[in-house]
């Protein structure tokens, strides 16, 4: 009879194990002064305010024991798809888990795997009885992202990760932008579709571009360029400039020196023309991965070197950035294409952005390409017309 109906117990957890959890290492420092650590798979968030967490380790752990007796001060790991062999370390039972694992300490003196996705410093709140098992609930006191990239996930007794087919920005500040551009994913996910391309969602906020969100199944740059912030001064964001309020278009044209006469011309000049075609455009690929470069080093070192680096290396590009008169016979090193998305009441809601192949295409083929990002970012205004003006 046993093997017919199997132990509850098994069925629960067979059950279970369809439903993918997040890894996480609860870390502390023990009174000696040395790193503990448990690989969890129970993390959950519980409140927003106050901000609480939970996780539930077994009562039989002799690690959880160990992070008891360490104090109410712990942190929190979550894990990178790739740190599958940490997360092994850290949940074998031996003394010496962190030989060999890279980590430092948090501002409140937790451990903090190198690589981790994001850390949290946690104070203990409540430790309650929940079976086999304590139930822990605790307040966050700090946190940060490290390392803004996919999660590892178990599921089905095994570790992997999910990539969405769209990803976007999660940053506060950025709500009522990204409640547009969630609006219109389904046609920013189409366009991805069926150009083949990566396509980039991008928003202006204190006088940053920030890539919101992107779309492409195939793009490798996509997990990259989500969250990355660009300075707005000319030529980059020129759509915005070209299309926003006078305010905008003011402030981008203040950003660059004052004795840059004819610099400002062109600068003008530009806006007039992607106003006549509707979108610009980037041809070069070596300046536009230099830009690319210098924004992912921004996002490493804010220094103010660094910052003037970045923002020359822009103000070089402009020869690149929408070209006045293009040639049909000619072939071009297409980068990238930006169109406006607009909302009917508050105009400018952010740009959808193209991005080409390597090497040259034919004009054709290039404008073939623009033409579709160009519908759809008409398709995009036409689904915000239906948006409430207070969503």
């Amino acid at each position: 009879m046993d093997n017919l109906h199997p132990p509850v117990e098994h069925v629960f957890r067979q059950t279970l194990g369809h439903y993918p959890t997040g890894v996480a290492v609860v870390t502390a420092m023990s009174p000696e002064g040395k790193p503990i650590g448990m690989t969890v798979g129970s993390f959950t968030s519980v409140s927003l305010d106050p901000p609480l967490i939970a996780f539930l380790p077994s009562k039989t752990a002799r690690t959880w024991a160990a992070l008891r007796d360490s104090g109410e001060a712990f942190g929190v790991n979550i894990l990178a798809a790739d740190q599958e062999v940490i997360c092994r370390r850290i949940a074998s039972p031996g003394a010496d888990k962190f030989t060999g694992v890279e980590w430092h300490s948090s501002p409140a003196g937790m451990p903090v795997l190198d690589g981790c996705v994001a850390y949290l410093d946690c104070r203990t709140v409540e430790v309650r009885d929940a079976g086999d098992h304590d139930l822990v609930l605790g307040e966050v006191v700090q946190m940060g992202v490290q390392r803004p990239t996919e999660s590892l996930l178990f599921f089905r007794g095994g570790y992997g990760s999910f990539r969405p087919r769209s990803l976007a920005a999660g940053a506060p500040q950025l709500f009522d932008q990204l409640r547009y551009v969630d609006v219109a994913r389904p046609i920013i996910e189409r366009l991805a579709s069926d150009t083949g391309r990566e396509i980039t969602a991008l928003v202006l906020h204190d006088g940053e571009l920030v890539t919101a969100a992107a779309a492409n199944d195939s793009s490798q740059l996509a997990r990259i360029r989500v969250g990355r912030q660009t300075p707005f001064l000319p030529p980059v964001g020129a759509v915005f400039a070209a299309y926003g309020t006078d305010r905008v278009r003011d402030y981008w044209l203040s950003q660059l020196p004052p004795d840059a006469g004819p610099e400002k011309q062109r600068a003008e000049r530009m806006l007039e023309t992607i106003r006549e075609r509707g979108f610009g455009f980037t041809v070069g690929h070596e300046i536009g991965r230099a830009i690319e470069s210098m924004g992912d080093r921004r996002g490493r070192d804010a220094s103010t070197a660094a910052v003037r680096a970045f923002r020359q290396t822009i103000r070089r590009a402009s020869q690149h950035y929408n070209i006045e008169f293009l040639s049909p016979q000619r072939a071009y090193e297409f980068h990238a294409a930006t169109a406006p998305v607009f909302h009917p009441r508050h105009g400018l809601a952010f740009t959808l952005t193209l991005w080409g192949p390597n090497g040259e295409i034919p004009f054709d083929t290039m404008m073939a390409a623009i033409d579709q990002l160009v519908h759809a970012s008409r398709l995009c205004s036409d689904a915000l017309s239906y948006v409430d003006s207070e969503c």
